[in-house]
Order: C-alpha cells, then structure tokens, then sequence
C-alpha cells in the first residue's frame, strides 16, 4: 500500500440504510416468506382464547409469550445468515441454512439471555455502563451465527471488533435503527388514523388499554415487514465493521 493511499472507512448511515433497502426489496419475498412464522403465536392465541376464553388468559399468555421468544430468536438467526450470504453474493441454500440455524439456536438463545441480564444490569447501574456493553456486544450475535464460536468467545471477538470506533459503531447503530424505528412507527400510526376515521373511536387506544384482535393483527403485519429490516441493517453493520480494517487506537 502506498503512503497516499486511503483507509477504508465505515460506511455511513444512509449508505447502510441503501444496502439494506436494496437487499430486502430484492428478496422480498423469501425475507417475507420466513417473517411470515410470526403469525404463528397469534393464531395459536386465538385458537386458546376460542377454546377457553377469558379463563385460559394465563396460560394463553404463557404459551404464546414462549411462541414468541422460540419464533424470534429462529427468526433473527435466519435473517443473519440470509443477509450475510447475500451480501457476499452467495446463494441462499434454504436447506443448509436451516441445518445451520438450528445448530447454533440453542448457543444463541443463551447468548441473547446473558447479554440481556447483563446489559439490563448495566442499565440499571446510571445507564452508562449498560449502554457501554450493549455496543462492546452488539455483533456477538452475527459472530456465534457465522463463525460457530461459544457464547463468550462471540462476546470477546465483538468487543475486539468494536475496540477503537465505539463512537461510529454507537453513532452508525442508532442512527440505522432509529431511521427504520420513525418510518415504522409513522407508517403505524397512519394506518390507525386511517381506521379510526372509518370505524370511529381513538386511534391510539392500544397503547394504553387493551388491543382489539384487528389492532393486533395489523402491528403483527408491520413486524412482519420491519423486522427483517432492523435485523438485517445491524447485519450489514457487523460486515461493514469486519471488512474495515480496525484504527490502531487503545479505546
């Protein structure tokens, strides 16, 4: 490399936002085909509430609080290893990837449980501290899901990773996510003013009381198309992080 030569940097917050955009609606409907499973807890929840009504509202709360946490926690490892192949222009084999997912599930659900407990500690000692670890580990996930490493080795290497730009990783990360956060929830709440002003009532009565199963339905829809998004964006971050060469500063 020549002295004038430019070190790569990361890319920014709309270059990602591009990245992500352009590979979700280019495989839209394989990405929509799998976020799709999250109707599942919602059927299975109304089938309970059918069968038992207002009496089987604990453990119907139980059983789809576990759906949801076992669909989830399938999901994100697909949509991580479906993004990191498709940014490095390899094909998506569904059968390898599946083997592939439900290999590292078990690992990856501890994973997501340690770094909760932690981070939440974190938050709760002054907020800092648990704001410092959520970025120190923020792409533990994509390194257990891609390199098959144990729960702790994928917290090292990720916090090796984000060692000398903790700022434009935090910088980049909020940024991303934030953006996809606002046109979800715009999209939402014109989705419900449009609904009350046909059906009448508040529109935003499902923050603080109950949602009727048509309110449900259509957040459940919206996760189902923002979902991907979010995953994948922080997907493309970890990528980006790992293909640029780290500054040779003590952080």
């Amino acid at each position: 490399m020549t002295a004038s030569a430019k070190t790569p940097s990361l890319s920014s917050v709309p270059e990602l936002l591009g990245q992500t955009w352009e590979l979700y609606k280019t495989n839209f409907r394989l990405l929509i085909g799998y976020s799709a499973w999250m109707l599942v807890p919602l059927v299975i929840s109304v089938l309970i509430t059918v069968a038992f009504g207002s009496e089987g509202q604990e453990v119907n709360e139980f059983v789809t609080g576990l759906l949801n946490l076992f669909v989830f926690t399938w999901l994100s490892i697909i949509f991580i290893l479906i993004t990191l192949r498709l940014a490095s222009e390899k094909k998506v084999k569904i059968r390898s990837m599946s083997a592939q997912a439900w290999k590292v599930f078990v690992p990856y659900l501890l994973l997501l449980v340690l770094k909760s407990i932690a981070v939440g500690v974190g938050f709760l000692l002054l907020i800092v501290p648990g704001l410092i670890l959520s970025i120190w580990w923020l792409f533990a996930d994509m390194t257990l899901i891609s390199k098959g490493t144990g729960v702790i080795d994928s917290l090292k290497q990720s916090r090796e990773l984000v060692r000398g730009r903790w700022w434009p990783v935090f910088g980049r990360n909020l940024g991303g996510i934030l953006t996809i956060a606002i046109i979800y929830i715009v999209i939402l709440a014109v989705i419900m003013l449009i609904l009350s002003a046909v059906f009448g009532g508040d529109p935003f009565s499902f923050l603080d009381t109950p949602a009727t199963l048509m309110e449900t339905v259509i957040v459940q829809i919206m996760d189902i198309l923002f979902v991907p998004l979010f995953v994948m964006y922080v997907t493309l971050l970890y990528k980006n992080v790992l293909d640029t060469p780290a500054p040779n500063v003590a952080e």
